[in-house]
C-alpha cells in the first residue's frame, strides 16, 4: 500500500538547505510506490519567506522541487477538518491557523505529516505525524 508524506514547512526548509540528515531520512523512509507532497499552505509560507528576504534564487530552487511533487490544496474537505481541529483546540491552547490548515490538509488526504515539530501537532486527534529528527 502506498503512502503520502506531506512535508511541513520546516522540513522543506531543511531540504532546501541540503541538510544531509533530512535528505537521508526521506531516502530511507519513502518507498518507490510512496508519494511526497506539499500543501498550498507550505508553498505559501516558503515562498513568502523568500519574497521577504529577496531570495529569488532560493525561490526558483524551491519551485523546481515543488513542481516534481504532489500538491495538496486547501479545499472544502480540508476546511471541514480545519473547523473540527479548531473546535477541539480552542478550549485549550490553540495553534496558528497555518498549522491548523497544514494538519487539516494532511488529514483530508490521508497523509502522514512529516515535521520537526511533532509535539506541536500531537494535540490534533487523528493526525498521523512523523517527527523526522526524532528517528534514529
Amino acid at each position: 500500500m502506498s503512502r503520502i508524506y506531506n512535508l511541513d514547512t520546516n522540513v522543506m526548509i531543511e531540504l532546501l538547505r541540503e541538510n544531509e540528515q533530512a535528505i537521508q531520512f526521506l531516502d530511507d523512509l519513502v518507498r518507490p510506490e510512496d508519494r511526497i507532497a506539499v500543501s498550498s499552505i507550505v508553498y505559501y509560507e516558503v515562498m513568502r519567506g523568500f519574497r521577504i528576504s529577496n531570495a529569488s534564487g532560493r525561490a526558483r530552487q524551491f519551485q523546481a522541487l515543488y513542481d516534481k511533487i504532489l500538491h495538496l490544496p486547501l479545499d472544502d474537505e480540508a476546511i471541514q477538518y480545519a473547523i473540527e481541529i479548531y473546535d477541539s483546540l480552542h478550549k485549550g491552547h490553540t495553534i496558528e491557523d497555518a498549522d491548523v490548515f497544514i494538519a487539516a490538509i494532511s488529514m483530508a488526504n490521508g497523509c502522514t505529516l512529516v515535521t520537526d515539530n511533532a509535539k506541536h501537532f500531537a494535540r490534533i486527534h487523528g493526525l498521523h505525524i512523523l517527527g523526522w529528527r526524532n528517528i534514529q
